[in-house]
């Protein structure tokens, strides 16, 4: 019994990394850089280096302020 709780709970934590993993590769395809090959860079370092990349992008990649998220809404 404890094995299949062990289990369930490394699924949930490998299907919560990668939903992020993927929701941060169309967060840098969506967002608007100056030149293209930031947004090459930003997509290869996230693909290749997934936790890491992903918590580099919402510390310092997000380019859009909460000012400008406004205006979309």
């Amino acid at each position: 019994m404890t094995a299949f709780l062990i289990i369930v709970a490394l699924a949930s934590i490998i299907l919560s990394l990668l939903f992020f993993w993927v929701k941060t590769i169309l967060e840098i395809a969506d967002a608007d850089f100056a030149d293209a090959t930031y947004k090459i860079l930003w997509i290869l370092f996230v693909f290749f280096m997934p936790v890491v990349g992903v918590c580099c992008w919402y510390v310092f990649g997000r380019q859009t302020s909460w000012e400008t998220r406004r205006e979309y809404i």
